[in-house]
């Protein structure tokens, strides 16, 4: 037997791999951008498990945490994370995990304030240029059952208008680059949004919504073509 092993009995020997190393790694969570500026959420074990956001600046001169101490960027709408939060203008918009309110930081001066009530938790935030509003998923916990819908939140009032209803479960609302339709994805009970969910577009204009794709399928990530041209992609999942 080579002098580098030992005999030991089934299950007994020890391994370089513990439990302290596997939980003790950073999870990235999510990614998005402002201009060219790159953010990304951690999850960190080290801090209990909190959820902190760190910003790369576009000339890679600094990368630091810009998430306050004592916050967490995690929402619970539907009971699992995911898309809490944007970056605008040198403003972050997060759900903040401890009261599932939005909050907003400015970047430049580190001033800090709640933006929505108590009581409902928002996800999948998208900025709204052509209405200076946050359009995102929100679901109301002061009734029972919850209700989803998707909401426009002011960014001169922070006052909150729903534009589109009637589902059980949304996520993912796109804004198309002229502002004036959205395409969103809902899903309804007993469905989960791994299993059968639909892919709409909501007409602000003419207020009308249209099912263009699924029922049978998972269809996930739906995005705008870039320019003006009316393209909707999307990923479907079997």
């Amino acid at each position: 037997m080579s002098a580098h092993l030992k005999e030991a009995p089934y299950g007994s020997w020890k391994s370089a791999i513990t439990t302290s190393l596997i939980t003790s790694r950073i999870d990235f969570v999510s990614i998005f951008t402002d201009e060219n500026d790159v953010y990304w959420t951690e999850m960190r074990p080290d801090e209990e498990g909190r959820y902190v956001i760190v910003r790369r600046s576009s000339d890679n001169k600094e990368m630091r945490v810009v998430l306050p101490d004592g916050f967490s960027a995690c929402h619970s709408l539907n009971d699992y994370g995911g898309a809490s939060a944007i970056a605008v203008k040198s403003l972050l918009f997060f759900s903040n995990l401890n009261d599932q309110r939005v909050y907003v930081v400015d970047l430049l001066d580190g001033r800090m304030q709640p933006i929505t009530q108590p009581g409902y938790r928002y996800a999948y935030m998208e900025f709204d240029r052509n209405n200076n509003a946050i359009v995102a998923v929100r679901e109301d916990m002061t009734v029972s059952p919850p209700v989803q819908t998707i909401v426009a939140i002011d960014l001169k009032t922070y006052s909150d208008q729903i534009i589109i209803h009637g589902h059980d479960f949304y996520s993912s609302p796109r804004i198309s680059p002229r502002g004036d339709k959205i395409a969103f994805i809902s899903w309804k009970h007993p469905n989960m949004p791994w299993d059968h969910t639909e892919l709409w577009i909501y007409d602000r204009e003419t207020n009308t919504k249209n099912m263009i794709a699924g029922r049978t399928e998972s269809i996930m990530e739906p995005c705008w073509s870039p320019d003006n041209v009316f393209f909707l992609f999307f990923v479907i999942g079997f």
